[in-house]
């Protein structure tokens, strides 16, 4: 480690021999001149850990030293050596930076060594408190610059929810200007799903671990901009650690795309791309949930319509797909337009709709959307490339019973509509357990008849055809008679 080197500026030559002999024997390496000119110019290019300076010099006053000193950008530490009476001098000059000084006594050679090394640990002192300052400093700086540089709004706010610090982005999140931001109430910012303040936590430096944790798991919010603007955020909230002030942490992220993309897909899932109507999945839940306030209130009464294109498929072969989109959704639009408000009306396939009616006296209701829908439905359709006419046949169901749920209320405005089709198409037909009983054994019939062919249930019988005036055989009918079992 090399020794401390002190520049010594004293005009008495014996003094400043004896004082140069005291701190070499303090372990320092002295340099001594008898003028201020001498030590400026030295100091201009050479280096010291520190001054012994006479008050006053041949050529200058100590108080003009310094003032050269710092104007050439070396200032140093120094210790004041000034003789008796000139107390007020040497306090003066404390004033301006001395670590420390010395009357010259008769006790004065003998306090050199202990005054420089008072000073030596004052200006350590005083250099680790200037590279702690500059390290905190920089540390602000560099903290600032991320906090500047983060493309999420960041903000500081007290135990009272006031805000002390924010940065950039979150002021150009919420077009606000430092000054407008710092001070105002953290709530003022953010609304809970309801509308409300959302009661943030914040809790004291004493909450457990748990409580830390469930603070900082984001938390999404409607935040409101200066201008009344509203914009979906979300938000994680901390404690700013080893604070002498309780402060908190908010950052704040904007979500608006990412919930618009949520909804959309949500909204996707739930409705038909091309008429932009309830699908399938959406129209049982509605006729789930009329179905669930009959349940609760005996009075409420709800119905399914369940709606097929006539000549659909006519149009998809002869004119194209294109074509067949224009015309389903113009028949969604007619469709919108014989429904009541409080009505559902849905896609569920192809050419296939239904209308959740919820809320009907009776069967008439149900019956006079029927009569508007087929109404709706009789203007011819104007395509690319020609016009269209086309009907519809309806199946209505209507909740009487308990014990049915809206895939069964589906089925059977279904089983109503196929019925309408054998009737003659554009028309309705109402579900009744007749019907029901018949397509069960429509279907019954039809599953047997397949398991008869594989199972030889099924024999030919060939009849003779004969010409009586020739009395000759003029040919052969097949005769296929069906051997079912238990049935004969």
């Amino acid at each position: 480690m090399s020794k401390q080197r002190i520049l010594i500026v004293e005009d008495d030559p014996g003094i400043a021999r004896l004082v140069s002999q005291a701190v070499v024997e303090a372990g320092c390496e002295a340099d001594t001149f008898a003028t201020g000119e001498q030590a400026l110019d030295w100091l201009l290019t050479n280096k010291a850990d520190m001054l012994l300076l006479d008050n006053v010099l041949p050529d200058m006053h100590a108080l003009d030293f310094l003032d050269r000193l710092e104007e050439a950008g070396r200032a140093l530490p120094f210790i004041i050596t000034t003789g008796q009476g000139s107390e007020s001098v040497a306090v003066e000059l404390m004033k301006r930076g001395a670590v420390d000084y010395l009357l010259k006594d008769v006790d004065f050679l003998d306090n050199p060594p202990a005054a420089i090394g008072r000073a030596m640990n004052i200006v350590d002192t005083q250099k680790r408190l200037r590279e702690v300052e500059d390290a905190l400093r920089q540390y602000r700086v560099e903290t600032e610059a991320i906090l500047e540089a983060a493309v999420d709004g960041i903000i500081t706010f007290d135990s009272g929810g006031l805000v002390v610090t924010s940065n950039t982005a979150l002021r150009e999140l919420f077009g606000m200007s430092q000054d407008e931001m710092r001070g105002c109430q953290i709530e003022k910012f953010f609304n809970d799903a309801h509308g409300e303040a959302p009661g943030l936590l914040v809790p004291g430096r004493a909450a457990t671990q748990e409580v830390r944790k469930q603070m900082r798991a984001p938390r999404e919010f409607v935040a409101t901009r200066a201008d009344g603007s509203p914009f979906d955020a979300e938000v994680t909230f901390s404690e700013v650690e080893g604070s002498n002030q309780r402060l908190y942490l908010a950052i704040i992220r904007n979500i608006s795309e990412k919930k618009r993309v949520e909804r959309q897909l949500l909204h996707d899932a739930f409705h038909d791309k091309l008429t932009g109507l309830p699908n399938r999945a959406l129209t049982i839940n509605r006729i789930s949930h009329a179905l669930n306030r009959r349940m609760s209130h005996p009075g409420f009464k709800c119905a399914v319509m369940f709606i097929d294109l006539d000549r659909f498929k006519m149009v998809n072969d002869s004119m194209g797909h294109s074509a067949g989109d224009l015309m389903l959704t113009e028949v969604a639009r007619r469709l919108m337009t014989a429904v009541r408000p409080s009505d559902t009306l849905a896609r569920i396939s192809g050419d296939e709709f239904a209308i959740v009616l919820e809320d009907i006296h009776d069967l008439r209701n149900a019956v006079h959307v029927a009569d508007r829908v087929l109404e709706s439905l009789g203007p011819e359709i104007s395509l690319r490339g020609g016009s269209v006419k086309t009907n519809a046949s309806i199946g209505i169901a209507l909740s009487q019973e308990d014990g049915v749920d809206a895939e069964e209320l589906l089925r059977r405005a279904d089983i109503a509509m196929y019925r309408a089709k054998e009737k003659g198409r554009g028309r309705y037909e109402i579900f009744d357990i007749a019907m029901h009983s018949r397509t069960v054994m429509m279907m019954r019939t039809e599953s047997d008849l397949r398991r008869a062919i594989g199972t030889d249930e099924i024999q030919v019988y060939y009849q003779p055809v004969i010409d009586l005036s020739k009395r000759v055989v003029a040919g052969f009918e097949a005769l296929v008679r069906w051997n079912k079992p238990g049935r004969g």
